[in-house]
């Protein structure tokens, strides 16, 4: 998974409606970022094998936590993103994300 001070590549900016109202700052695709922090999500005290990210170029306002136990900044979830490599090229899994994303996003098209 990726650690701090990675560079990473945003392959999903599709937020609902929900977190695009409570977020301002949300990544864009095709947009390069930086790694701030990497953590597995918890969930009732249970790691929930999810992986999330915070960016160095993005911060956002602490949101009520839904349990009631105090604050936390929004963070990203990591299969929003794909890993670069040091030269800037996009890893050839990430490549294969993207290509099915984009296939996706077609047959979509096509469908409506």
């Amino acid at each position: 998974m990726f650690k701090a001070g990675q560079r990473i590549v945003c392959v999903n900016d599709s937020f609902d409606a929900i977190q695009q109202a409570t977020i301002p700052n949300l990544p864009k695709r095709d947009e390069q970022y930086v790694v701030r922090d990497a953590f597995q999500v918890t969930r009732n005290g249970t790691s929930s094998g999810i992986w999330a990210v915070h960016l160095r170029e993005l911060t956002n306002p602490h949101l009520a936590h839904p349990s009631g136990l105090g604050t936390f900044e929004p963070s990203f979830a990591a299969d929003r993103f794909a890993q670069l490599a040091d030269d800037g090229a996009v890893h050839e899994e990430a490549a294969d994300v993207m290509l099915r994303q984009i296939e996706e996003e077609v047959e979509l098209e096509v469908l409506v």
